[in-house]
């Protein structure tokens, strides 16, 4: 099965990163328009990114600050099931990040533009955790 893989590096302390990628209030800054869930084993989360797409995904991991990971439970056909992860660990007064989403059926079209949309989401979160940026959701893709 394909994954779509990214490592890349903040520059934020661990804890404020896995605040940002576990909790509502941080994934609505880079990742969600709005976002519902409380982080802990077997939380469930739901994923509002416009009134056409309101996904839902449960925690398969709560390791803070070092990983999450869930399990999409409720999404567009090519996302049902797959994994999206995140790990993280402390390097030089910052924080390495190892992103994948993990078990696509098949690296079809919609497996190429999530990968282009997760490199976008992940920059916004570089950005927001570095400097401040605030980019507002409808210019996500700007970024």
């Amino acid at each position: 099965m394909p994954d779509i893989l990214h490592a890349f590096y903040i520059q934020a302390p661990l804890e404020t990163v896995f605040q940002a990628v576990s909790q509502a209030p941080g994934l609505d800054k880079w990742w969600t328009q709005s976002c519902r869930g409380t982080p802990g084993p077997e939380e469930e989360y739901e994923f509002f990114f416009t009134p056409e797409y309101i996904w839902k995904g449960s925690i398969r991991i709560y390791n803070p600050p070092h990983h999450i990971e869930f399990l999409m439970t409720d999404a567009q056909e090519d996302w049902m099931h797959t994994i999206v992860s995140l790990q993280l660990r402390s390097v030089n007064n910052g924080t390495e990040i190892e992103f994948a989403h993990r078990d696509w059926k098949e690296a079809n079209k919609h497996f190429r533009v999530s990968s282009y949309c997760w490199a976008t989401y992940l920059r916004v979160l570089k950005l927001y955790l570095e400097k401040g940026a605030e980019t507002p959701y409808e210019l996500w893709d700007l970024v």
